[in-house]
């Protein structure tokens, strides 16, 4: 998990190359991250996201009905 700085924005470093789910989550708790039912949620709904070996990519996410842009 990944918090966004005061614009909105944020940051990963050190990925591994491989598939990954972005979703943007505004009530949950700590320990659903531990949940499979709870992460199996998320992935229904989320963007994935494919990093290849030394790639650098830049991804908008958005949010419908927050307007907040990534």
């Amino acid at each position: 998990p990944v918090r966004t700085s005061t614009e909105g924005k944020f940051r990963f470093t050190n990925m591994l190359p491989g598939e990954y789910y972005m979703a943007a989550l505004t009530d949950f708790e700590p320990n659903d991250y531990y949940n499979p039912a709870f992460l199996e949620q998320v992935a229904a709904g989320a963007m994935k996201v494919s990093l290849s070996e030394g790639e650098q990519r830049v991804q908008d996410l958005k949010v419908a009905g927050g307007g907040l842009h990534n």
